[in-house]
Protein backbone atom coordinates (compact mmCIF):
# COMPACT_ATOMS: atom_id res chain seq x y z
CA UNK A 1 0.00 0.00 0.00
CA UNK A 2 2.73 2.49 0.98
CA UNK A 3 4.75 1.71 -2.14
CA UNK A 4 1.70 2.30 -4.35
CA UNK A 5 1.02 5.62 -2.63
CA UNK A 6 4.63 6.77 -3.06
CA UNK A 7 4.63 5.68 -6.66
CA UNK A 8 1.44 7.58 -7.38
CA UNK A 9 2.53 10.66 -5.48
CA UNK A 10 6.07 11.06 -6.80
CA UNK A 11 5.93 9.53 -10.27
CA UNK A 12 2.58 10.94 -11.26
CA UNK A 13 1.54 14.52 -11.69
CA UNK A 14 0.24 14.97 -8.14
CA UNK A 15 3.15 17.18 -7.08
CA UNK A 16 3.94 20.40 -8.93
CA UNK A 17 7.59 20.65 -9.96
CA UNK A 18 9.65 23.82 -9.72
CA UNK A 19 13.23 24.56 -10.75
CA UNK A 20 15.48 25.03 -7.71
CA UNK A 21 17.92 27.91 -7.44
CA UNK A 22 20.45 28.56 -4.70
CA UNK A 23 21.46 32.04 -3.55
CA UNK A 24 24.52 33.22 -1.61
CA UNK A 25 23.98 35.82 1.08
CA UNK A 26 27.44 37.24 1.78
CA UNK A 27 27.77 39.84 4.52
CA UNK A 28 30.69 42.23 5.00
CA UNK A 29 30.16 44.57 7.91
CA UNK A 30 26.55 45.73 7.66
CA UNK A 31 26.34 45.27 3.89
CA UNK A 32 25.52 42.36 1.57
CA UNK A 33 26.96 41.48 -1.83
CA UNK A 34 24.42 41.92 -4.61
CA UNK A 35 24.52 42.01 -8.40
CA UNK A 36 22.97 44.95 -10.21
CA UNK A 37 21.84 44.13 -13.72
CA UNK A 38 19.24 44.52 -16.42
CA UNK A 39 16.93 42.02 -18.06
CA UNK A 40 14.86 43.03 -21.09
CA UNK A 41 15.68 46.67 -20.27
CA UNK A 42 14.42 46.46 -16.68
CA UNK A 43 16.73 47.15 -13.73
CA UNK A 44 17.19 44.16 -11.45
CA UNK A 45 18.97 43.24 -8.20
CA UNK A 46 19.95 39.72 -7.23
CA UNK A 47 22.03 37.78 -4.78
CA UNK A 48 24.72 35.69 -6.50
CA UNK A 49 23.50 32.23 -7.41
CA UNK A 50 21.40 30.34 -9.88
CA UNK A 51 19.81 27.09 -10.94
CA UNK A 52 21.04 23.70 -9.77
CA UNK A 53 22.18 21.50 -12.64
CA UNK A 54 21.18 17.85 -12.85
CA UNK A 55 23.52 15.68 -10.77
CA UNK A 56 24.88 18.67 -8.84
CA UNK A 57 24.50 19.09 -5.08
CA UNK A 58 23.02 22.33 -3.79
CA UNK A 59 26.40 23.31 -2.32
CA UNK A 60 28.28 22.52 -5.56
CA UNK A 61 25.79 24.56 -7.57
CA UNK A 62 26.10 27.54 -5.25
CA UNK A 63 29.90 27.51 -5.29
CA UNK A 64 29.90 27.27 -9.11
CA UNK A 65 27.33 30.02 -9.60
CA UNK A 66 29.02 32.45 -7.19
CA UNK A 67 32.41 31.91 -8.86
CA UNK A 68 30.91 32.39 -12.36
CA UNK A 69 28.99 35.53 -11.41
CA UNK A 70 31.36 37.27 -8.97
CA UNK A 71 34.84 35.74 -9.20
CA UNK A 72 34.68 34.83 -5.50
CA UNK A 73 35.16 31.39 -3.97
CA UNK A 74 32.84 30.85 -1.03
CA UNK A 75 32.35 28.61 1.96
CA UNK A 76 28.69 27.62 2.02
CA UNK A 77 27.04 27.82 5.42
CA UNK A 78 23.57 26.84 6.48
CA UNK A 79 20.40 27.58 4.55
CA UNK A 80 18.24 30.07 6.42
CA UNK A 81 15.40 31.05 4.09
CA UNK A 82 13.47 29.61 1.15
CA UNK A 83 10.75 31.03 -1.05
CA UNK A 84 8.91 30.44 -4.28
CA UNK A 85 9.10 33.28 -6.80
CA UNK A 86 8.09 34.10 -10.35
CA UNK A 87 11.12 34.13 -12.63
CA UNK A 88 11.38 37.20 -14.91
CA UNK A 89 11.45 34.89 -17.95
CA UNK A 90 8.24 33.16 -16.79
CA UNK A 91 7.44 30.19 -14.64
CA UNK A 92 8.05 29.73 -10.95
CA UNK A 93 11.23 28.78 -9.13
CA UNK A 94 12.10 27.83 -5.59
CA UNK A 95 15.06 29.76 -4.14
CA UNK A 96 17.07 28.57 -1.15
CA UNK A 97 19.23 31.23 0.53
CA UNK A 98 22.49 30.25 2.25
CA UNK A 99 24.77 32.25 4.52
CA UNK A 100 28.16 32.25 2.77
CA UNK A 101 31.66 33.56 3.40
CA UNK A 102 34.24 34.63 0.81
CA UNK A 103 37.34 32.43 1.12
CA UNK A 104 39.20 33.28 -2.10
CA UNK A 105 39.14 34.72 -5.57
CA UNK A 106 38.82 38.34 -6.59
CA UNK A 107 35.89 40.40 -7.86
CA UNK A 108 35.11 39.66 -11.49
CA UNK A 109 31.68 40.43 -12.89
CA UNK A 110 30.18 37.54 -14.82
CA UNK A 111 26.91 37.40 -16.70
CA UNK A 112 23.98 35.36 -17.87
CA UNK A 113 22.64 34.85 -21.40
CA UNK A 114 19.32 36.50 -20.50
CA UNK A 115 20.67 39.19 -18.16
CA UNK A 116 23.34 41.88 -18.41
CA UNK A 117 25.32 42.30 -15.20
CA UNK A 118 26.32 45.91 -14.52
CA UNK A 119 28.03 45.85 -11.11
CA UNK A 120 28.82 43.97 -7.93
CA UNK A 121 27.76 46.16 -5.03
CA UNK A 122 27.79 45.95 -1.25
CA UNK A 123 24.27 47.00 -0.25
CA UNK A 124 22.90 47.86 3.19
CA UNK A 125 19.39 46.69 4.13
CA UNK A 126 18.25 50.33 4.04
CA UNK A 127 19.41 50.64 0.39
CA UNK A 128 17.98 47.30 -0.70
CA UNK A 129 14.80 46.66 -2.63
CA UNK A 130 12.03 45.32 -0.34
CA UNK A 131 12.32 41.62 -1.26
CA UNK A 132 16.12 41.68 -0.69
CA UNK A 133 15.74 43.58 2.61
CA UNK A 134 13.46 40.77 3.81
CA UNK A 135 16.21 38.22 3.09
CA UNK A 136 18.93 40.40 4.66
CA UNK A 137 16.91 40.84 7.86
CA UNK A 138 16.69 37.05 8.23
CA UNK A 139 20.39 36.41 7.56
CA UNK A 140 22.34 34.96 10.49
Amino acid sequence: MAKALLSTTFEGSVLAKYPVSVKAVIRKGGKFLMIRGTRKGDSEWSFPGGLVDEGESLEEALKREVLEETGYEVRVGNPFYATKYRHPNGGENVAIFYACEVVGGSPSLGGEPDQEFIALEWVSPQEAVPWARKVMERAP
